[in-house]
């Protein structure tokens, strides 16, 4: 894995980190940074998503006492020469008993995992196939205006 040691030295290896960190990353406009930042360090990247969310109108039960959903991110460093990223993403669901039991049993290789596709910015959860994802952002004024 990429990394420093305590004097400076940068480190580059195979390694493994899993943290278990809030899930607000994988796709909120804020934190794009550290997506392409994750994209940019790990060969592989797989993401299984806990959920929780425990403050909307569809609230889930989370694996933890709070109420914020959670994620548990494999970033994988091969080691070998870069070829990009590959992002698999994987929800566990259910009710809190219920994924703590899948992930017990979890075998990712052989779970039916989703291929994130994009780079840098883009976002570490699926898109539905739904067409507003085509449409223009109205963040972006550009594409509303026309010269008549």
């Amino acid at each position: 894995m990429l990394g420093r040691l305590a004097s400076g030295h940068q480190v580059e290896g195979p390694g493994v980190v899993a943290p278990i960190t809030a899930s607000s990353y994988l796709d909120g406009v804020s934190p794009g940074g550290l997506r392409s930042h994750l994209r940019d360090v790990f060969d592989e990247l797989w993401i299984v998503d806990l959920g929780g969310e425990g403050r909307g109108a569809r609230a889930d039960e989370n694996v933890f006492a709070i109420r914020t959903p959670v994620t548990i991110a494999f970033g994988i460093r091969t080691g070998g020469p870069r070829k990009g990223c590959e992002v698999r993403y994987l929800a566990v669901e259910g009710t809190r008993d219920e994924k703590l039991a899948q992930l017990g049993k979890l075998d990712l290789l052989g779970a039916p995992v989703a291929a994130i596709e994009g780079t840098g910015l883009a976002r570490l959860t699926p898109v539905s196939a739904a067409e507003y994802h085509e449409w223009p952002e109205t963040s972006d004024p550009s594409r509303w205006s026309s010269q008549a």
